[in-house]
């Protein structure tokens, strides 16, 4: 299975503390990690998926967000929807 690169720059200074970050889909109702960016935060980064979820990603960002996790909130301490810039 081809791989994808996928990088990431979350511009906030409110998420200096998270502790993960993950991209997520919406298209189920458990909203499955579909691309995790490790488990210690960092506001930039690159990490590898596959092409089939690189290019389900690019065909409906919409569909997907990025979630920032720290210990005040594990659930989620900053969400991004992504969105299509063109």
């Amino acid at each position: 299975m081809a791989s994808s690169a996928a990088h990431h720059q979350l511009l906030s200074g409110g998420a200096k503390n998270g502790s993960s970050t993950r991209l997520s889909s919406e298209s189920r109702r458990s909203c499955p990690v579909v691309v995790p960016f490790g488990k210690t935060y960092k506001g930039k980064g690159c990490t590898t998926t596959t092409q089939a979820i690189a290019s389900a990603i690019s065909k409906s960002p919409s569909a997907y967000y990025v979630n920032v996790h720290n210990a005040k909130y594990p659930g989620g301490a900053l969400r991004g929807q992504l969105k299509n810039d063109g």
